[in-house]
């Protein structure tokens, strides 16, 4: 019969193998040695002195630091050795060991291993013996020895035994020295298996290639992953080399939905937690073990909805499908900006278990229904998440029995009374365009207004703080400054018609008041630069982006278009990509007054179309920027786009200070000339750490969790918090809920912690290298910790760059919708960064907290996109609820 081993060192590192013939037995071969490679100190080493003379040198080593030198004595030779265990299942041992032997040394001398029932190292105990001669052609050169036991009889002795004695003798050699370094011991038992099939009942026919398992282990102590796999095209997959289960111990299978693949199956549970196999000996095989992944489809209200309901008429949230025997659904409501100290998740509200056989699947949510979770609370017009929960029949194991959670989750607002329609104000349409102006001057602004929203709402952003507001000021601010052209394009909140508008120096505004528009549409923004750039020539040019945003959520909501849409990161770029190729004319600058656009990517897809970027990586707080900028253009050195784009990160900073001090906020100039550059180096970095993740999961695991911990985090969520949700009284409580951190900062930890592997530190340097200095990526940077969007204090002192994405385990806040679309929906999911991120999210167990992703609109390619804290008149703090 064939053997074939599997060597396992530790559980963490247990790699499912797929089925074998019948005509092999899969063996699990465990190291067996304590310290094989001689590391521990002298007074602390496991390798004993059974007889004299042993010492732990680090005058010679095969690895470092030290190894065991035994020297000769007249009569009987030194022996050293240490106590391993032996299982009754055990069927070989094997291993191997490093000699050096000096020159000169007798030509008879032998190293023997020899395998004793006990210590007293006496040959009548002796069951086993191996010896290793010494070769006269490899003195003063390591030499590797090989051993292997597989006889029946002499395994059955050593298994009576229970436990035996390995021992390494220097043989015929009085007075001379040998060196041993780098010995293993391999014992090894027939290896379990568990296998089964993932089905989809929902969409029998699709392909189940390539869905993720994950086997977890729960004993007294802790619950670990401790082995994943992924199932072939019919479903079927498979662990082998599965240790026995301990009394007490527990196994449970796991399905997650984070494919390796870019493309995610959106009709498949988000996770399952499946079998329990709570008894399992050596080489048992366990088949059968069956996971239905088929989702919960969540019916009604619409994703997003904001809805009348008071405790005489609730709103009904109603789901379908998916029917399992044995298996009840309950919904679950949440807060995702609340979370409970004591167990670092949101409080839920869930309703009763229901059988989707017998039962109608709703459930009634009013005011009086969140009496049932009081820490929970509620609040008209205040935005909540439900989704849908599977639970099995008990396990009778102890541990809970198998249950799921839908992929989606929706969003929904309770309201008092019905919101106000947005404005309907009467215009007369005249759909040209703004007179033309021919002949050069230094300057031509553009600014793209996609204020159909909370920033022009007079509502929900009273005083001067209003964007429309500082559009129209520019009107007067044109007559001012003869060598700039403005030209602007302000979709106001409601339907009031669209004004594009050319503002002369010397004349009065020229002003096309357009139909309502979709100012989230490509073509629209297409349209308005190329034109801009075409009829209004300059030697420079420059574009503002003035609106809600989000780096990977998109630009520009646009609230009064059917279901909100807005402007995709992809298409963002590719508007301004064309625009810039008709026109025949790239943009010198893009100042972008929207939160998060920062980020290292949506950076980086603009260099196409612009030379410098000023833009946030956090939130902005929305303020007049318009006479600064125009007082750039037309200083000394106001012709140089550079000099701008660097003048703007102080001209934000003072003009924050001036409205209002102690906010924080951090500004960034980046060179798009080098964003290539940027990437390459990133991608790099990417490749080197999926090298050393395959080598080592556990070590690269615990380094990139301490630099995420370690380097400034960057407000993914729109919070206005950084990895932290509110308590029930609204304090700030620490929680792992944002996924962008800074790329400066998280290359330069990983270039000087001397534990991360050489390729990784090297592409690390380089990458930050890249970044910072003079001449890199990152020209100016401003930042200041301090008060935040949400009225909490944020830090933000350790900002050095643009964002990168690197979500932790936590599932709250936007993480997992995030994650959903920068992994597999957008543009960023083909690159090398992507697929590092894949790879750890399919190894680790569905992390604490209920958030799902959040379905969303078709019209809306990302998530609600959060608008940036005003300061002036009146402060506004986030988050705002869409009218």
């Amino acid at each position: 019969m064939r053997y074939i081993h599997l060597i396992i060192i530790s559980l963490l590192l247990l790699f499912p193998t797929p089925p074998m013939a019948q005509t092999q037995q899969v063996l699990r071969c465990t190291q067996a040695l304590a310290d094989p490679q001689v590391a521990a100190p002298a007074d602390a080493s496991p390798w004993r002195q059974l007889r004299p003379t042993r010492q732990i040198t680090t005058a010679q080593s095969r690895s470092t630091p030290q190894s065991i030198a035994l020297l000769g004595a007249t009569g009987l030779g030194p022996i050293t050795g240490q106590t391993i265990a032996i299982p009754a299942a055990t069927t070989e041992l094997y291993g191997t060991l490093y000699a050096r032997f000096p020159g000169g040394i007798d030509p008879a001398a032998t190293v023997q291993l020899t395998l004793y029932t006990d210590d007293s190292i006496d040959p009548v105990d002796a069951i086993y013996t191996a010896t290793f001669p010494h070769d006269a052609g490899s003195t003063n050169a390591w030499r590797r020895f090989d051993w292997e036991l597989t006889d029946p009889a002499t395994i059955a002795l050593l298994v009576e035994a229970a436990e035996i004695t390995f021992a390494l003798e220097l043989v015929n050699t009085p007075g001379d020295r040998i060196w041993l370094d780098d010995i293993t011991a391999n014992v090894c038992t027939p290896a379990a298996t568990l296998s089964g099939s993932v089905t989809n009942n929902a969409n029998p026919t699709t392909s189940l290639a390539g869905a993720t398992l994950l086997l977890t282990r729960t004993d007294a102590t802790s619950t670990q992953v401790v082995a994943t796999t992924r199932s072939d095209a019919s479903g079927g997959y498979s662990f082998s080399g599965v240790p026995a289960l301990a009394a007490g111990a527990a196994y449970q299978i796991w399905y997650t939905n984070t494919p390796a693949a870019t493309n995610r199956p959106a009709d498949r549970l988000g996770w399952l937690a499946g079998p329990v196999i709570s008894t399992l000996a050596d080489g048992a095989s366990r088949s059968g073990l069956d996971l239905a992944i088929d989702d919960v489809q969540l019916d009604a209200p619409a994703p997003n909805a904001a809805v009348v309901a008071s405790n005489s008429a609730p709103v009904t949230l109603r789901w379908s499908g998916r029917s399992v025997s044995g298996e009840r659904q309950q919904v679950c409501i949440y807060d995702p900006l609340r979370i409970d100290p004591e167990t670092q998740a949101p409080p839920e509200l869930c309703g009763p278990l229901l059988d989707p056989v017998a039962d109608t699947l709703r459930f009634n949510l009013s005011p009086a229904t969140f009496a049932a979770a009081p820490t929970l609370g509620f609040a008209y017009g205040r935005t909540y998440r439900w989704h849908v929960r599977t639970v099995g029949p008990p396990t009778g194991t102890g541990l809970p029995p198998r249950s799921g959670r839908s992929f989606f989750e929706r969003s929904i607002t309770l309201l008092e009374r019905s919101v106000p329609a947005p404005p309907n104000n009467p215009f007369s349409s005249d759909p040209g365009l703004p007179i033309a102006a021919p002949g050069s001057v230094t300057w031509t602004l553009l600014v793209y207004a996609a204020t159909d929203n909370a920033l022009s709402d007079a509502q929900r952003t009273p005083g001067t703080n209003r964007a429309d507001l500082w559009v129209n000021s520019l009107r007067n601010l044109a007559t001012r400054y003869p060598n700039v052209r403005i030209v602007s394009l302000l979709d106001r909140y409601g339907d009031s018609g669209v004004e594009w508008c050319y503002l002369p120096p010397n004349a009065a505004p020229n002003c096309r008041i357009r139909p309502e528009i979709n100012s989230a549409d490509p073509a629209t923004l297409t349209a308005f630069v190329q034109q801009g750039l075409q009829r209004y020539p300059a030697q420079r040019a420059a574009l503002v982006l003035l609106g809600p945003g989000h780096a990977v959520g998109g630009f520009g909501v646009d609230e009064t278009s059917p279901d909100a849409p807005v402007l995709a990161p992809t298409d963002l770029a590719a508007a301004l990509d064309n625009a810039t190729q008709a026109a025949n004319r790239r943009l010198d600058l893009v100042l972008a007054q929207a939160p998060l656009m920062g980020e290292v990517d949506l950076a980086a897809s603009l260099a196409p179309a612009a030379d410098y970027l000023v833009a946030t990586p956090d939130q902005i707080w929305q303020v007049n920027m318009f006479p600064r900028l125009l007082a750039l253009f037309t200083s000394a050195q106001g012709s140089d786009p550079r000099n701008v784009a660097t003048g703007l990160t102080g001209a934000y900073a003072d003009a924050v200070n001036q409205a209002a001090r102690g906010r924080a906020f951090v500004i960034q100039a980046f060179d798009l000339q080098r964003a290539a550059l940027i990437l390459t180096e990133r991608e790099n970095l990417a490749i080197a750490l999926r090298t050393a993740l395959s080598a080592d999961e556990v070590t690269m695991r615990n380094l990139l969790d301490s630099a995420r911990r370690a380097v400034q985090a960057y407000d993914a969520s729109g919070n206005g918090r950084l990895r932290a949700l509110a308590n029930a009284a609204g304090a700030s409580v620490a929680a792992d809920e944002d996924a962008f951190v800074d790329l400066t900062g998280l290359a330069n930890w990983l270039a000087d912690e001397l534990i991360v592997p050489g390729d990784v530190r090297a592409s690390a340097a380089a990458l930050a290298d890249q970044l910072e200095g003079t001449a890199g990526f990152v020209i100016a940077m401003r930042r200041q910790s301090g008060l935040g969007t949400a009225g909490v204090q944020v830090d933000l002192s350790r900002a050095n760059g643009p964002a990168i994405f690197l979500p932790g385990a936590a599932q709250l806040g936007n993480q997992p919708t995030l994650s959903d679309l920068w992994l597999h929906r957008n543009a960023t999911a083909t690159t090398a960064w992507a697929a590092l991120l894949r790879d750890l999210r399919a190894g680790a167990a569905p992390g604490s907290g209920p958030a799902a992703v959040l379905e969303i609109t078709p019209a809306q390619p990302g998530l609600p996109l959060p608008t940036g804290g005003r300061i002036g008149g009146t402060e506004v703090y986030l988050p705002q609820v869409g009218r």
